[in-house]
């Protein structure tokens, strides 16, 4: 059974908006653990670091543009 880890979805946004999409423990951010953080940032109403989230994550994960950011 995996044991449930407290993640601050704030500290996680601060990362990625400042460049860094991978963990303290150097493991990267995947598309799906980001739109979980987007989940969580919803939940806790914080809806203007959603909406800037969700195109960072909508861009990086472009197929077209070769995920460049």
């Amino acid at each position: 059974m995996k044991s449930q880890v407290s993640v601050d979805p704030i500290n996680v946004y601060n990362r990625v908006m400042s460049g860094k999409f991978y963990s303290e423990r150097l493991a990267i951010y995947s598309e799906r653990y980001l739109n979980k953080i987007l989940r969580m940032l919803e939940e806790d109403e914080e809806f203007e670091k959603c909406i800037i989230f969700r195109k960072l994550i909508e861009s990086r994960f472009d197929h077209k543009s070769n995920y460049l950011l």
